[in-house]
């Protein structure tokens, strides 16, 4: 635990280079919609290029120093970001690349706070990496100035926090069906039949579809996907795993080969290769192309 009450802080020094992650809760009031903050500091690397894996939460990331590259499947590089940025829902992972020095902080939205507190149109942003000023607009001038200029992390996580409180009522809430499902998917792990979720919600497996797309940028049956996925990937890395089948069995998975495949789509390698090429900080190092 780092001196600064309530802010976990994690240390790594490899050949990879060296970095800082400081990990903060959010407020209370911010925890229904806020996963978690993150501050990010990395010096004395190489360029480095991370396959970030899909995730059910929709990332901000505020640079303040250097810059991300997003790479496409062929190796070329498709968008530069010196400046912040929102990655939308998506069930492949991203390659994203760094110059060794990096200086930034991450909020990690669920997908209803990302719409709610930023009034993002999730289904326009779905599978895309975007600045964050061409979505936000004149609501995000000066943020990242100010989260730069602040003296250390507890500020600039108070900082951040009190940005987000002002905006929390400013958008309209979820649709309540909406938000009921995504609740019950969670709450499962992804391991949920969609038409059994309409059924429980009254409501036309279609309609709900429509629902969620409007409102999360995916489908039911997607999203159930993505966080079946990250169930998995979280009883693998935890180590305590009796057996691949175990694994595939608990999450729901029909069998050992649906799960290789599906960890194969959805992160671009099998189960075993990328526990050996994640990095301490949970992304994965992109191998040599």
């Amino acid at each position: 635990m780092d001196e600064l009450a309530g802010i976990d802080r994690f240390d790594h020094a490899s050949e990879h280079g060296r970095w800082t992650l400081w990990r903060k809760q959010a407020a209370a009031l911010l925890q229904p919609h806020v996963i978690e903050l993150e501050g990010y500091v990395e010096t004395g690397g190489a360029p480095l290029v991370r396959r970030e894996l899909p995730f059910s939460g929709i990332p901000l990331i505020l640079v303040f120093e250097h810059h991300f590259s997003v790479f496409a499947d062929d190796g070329a590089e498709s968008v530069r970001l010196g400046q912040g940025f929102i990655a939308g829902l998506t069930d492949q992972p991203t390659l994203v690349g760094s110059p060794g020095h990096a200086f930034c902080m991450q909020v990690n939205f669920t997908p209803l706070g990302a719409r709610r507190i930023l009034g993002l149109d999730l289904h326009e942003i779905a599978g895309l990496v975007v600045p964050a000023d061409a979505v936000l607009g004149a609501a995000f001038s000066g943020l990242e100035d100010r989260l730069a200029h602040a003296i250390g992390w507890s500020q600039r996580f108070t900082i951040i926090e009190r940005y987000l409180l002002e905006r929390l009522d400013r958008n309209a809430a979820p649709t309540p069906l909406v938000e009921a499902g995504y609740a019950q998917l969670v709450a499962a792990g992804g391991n949920l039949d969609i038409s059994a979720l309409a059924a429980r919600l009254d409501v036309s497996r279609k309609h709900l579809g429509t629902l969620f797309q409007r409102e999360i940028g995916m489908a039911p049956k997607t999203v159930a996907r993505l966080l079946r996925f990250e169930s998995a990937l979280a009883g693998l890395r935890s180590g305590r795993v009796q057996s691949l089948a175990d694994l595939a069995y608990a999450c729901g998975y029909a069998d050992q080969s649906h799960f290789n495949g599906e960890f194969r789509s959805m992160s671009g390698q099998s189960p075993t290769a990328l526990l050996r090429a994640s990095l301490p900080d949970g992304s994965v190092l992109a191998p040599p192309r």
